[in-house]
């Protein structure tokens, strides 16, 4: 069970109004100008690594640039695994990247890698529950990033209610309603940063409710 649903019963900060835009950012993206990023998003959520204990190049520093700007950040690991075993393994080198570190946005379990997609969807969602409940255990606000099509095919009722959902969707639109962020295009452009980038919409207050249940390093 998440560990967040009692206490949230208490402590959840619903803000149906609220609306942030932000960019996540990889080993992919160049960003040149900080301080004129800063102007443009709310927040910034980084790749820390890949499958079985790949690091991003640009993780470390880009945490640390976001520090410095006070920029509001959050991180995901690209998932590779195959097992139950294997996801477990990947949120251990999770841990490692976060380690001394504060998010004030969830830490997100990405899941688009054909080879795990092909597991199916009882695999999928046990490997899903495995990385986030040891990120649970470690007091870290959690959930999935995924597609809008895999997000309605490949997990089921169970998980999709206990974490939070980062969807992926490319669109001016969606039917999706249980995301609480969206990444809505991967061709958006910000001045600051060269080349497309991925935009997001944010509508729930993650640092108010991160930082008030003293997760993510808080």
């Amino acid at each position: 069970m998440k560990i967040i649903l009692l206490i949230s019963l208490l402590l959840i900060i619903e803000v149906t109004s609220f609306k942030a835009l932000g960019i996540d950012l990889s080993g992919w993206d160049e960003v040149v100008y900080w301080d004129t990023l800063k102007k443009q998003v709310k927040f910034v959520i980084l790749r820390a690594g890949i499958g079985q204990g790949g690091s991003d190049a640009v993780y470390e520093n880009y945490y640390k640039k976001c520090k410095e700007i006070g920029m509001p950040v959050g991180a995901y690991w690209y998932a590779k695994a195959t097992t139950v075993q294997a996801a477990q393994q990947e949120a251990y080198y999770m841990l490692e990247k976060l380690k001394g570190k504060q998010f004030e946005y969830p830490i997100y379990y990405d899941i688009e890698h054909e080879p795990m997609l092909n597991t199916g969807k009882e695999m999928v969602s046990k490997m899903l529950k495995a990385f986030c409940s040891i990120m649970e255990s470690h007091k870290y606000y959690c959930g999935v990033y995924s597609s809008k099509y895999y997000l309605e095919t490949l997990f089921t009722e169970e998980v999709l209610n206990l974490y939070d959902i980062w969807l992926a969707h490319y669109a001016s639109s969606t039917s999706y309603k249980r995301h609480k962020i969206w990444q809505y295009t991967d061709s958006g452009s910000l001045s600051g940063k060269p080349g497309d980038c991925d935009l997001n919409y944010c509508y729930y207050d993650y640092p108010t409710l991160i930082k008030s249940l003293h997760f993510n390093g808080f």
